[in-house]
């Protein structure tokens, strides 16, 4: 296990990478880059979508 601090420079390290001829990359990394919690980090990573699309389905009776 790594420390948290080596995880976020490793997670940033990356990023940088991929910006580089990559708009979306560039944004996110332009957004992130001041970022120090890995928490904070990782949940800036994902989409905001409705929490309905990641709930799982119900199985139906039917």
């Amino acid at each position: 296990h790594l420390p948290d601090r080596v995880v976020v420079s490793l997670v940033k390290q990356w990023l940088a990478q991929m910006r580089q001829g990559n708009t979306e990359a560039d944004q996110h990394f332009q957004r992130l880059k001041r970022l120090t919690d890995l928490d904070t980090l990782l949940s800036s990573l994902l989409p905001s979508a409705p929490a309905a699309l990641y709930e799982p389905a119900t199985a139906s009776t039917s």
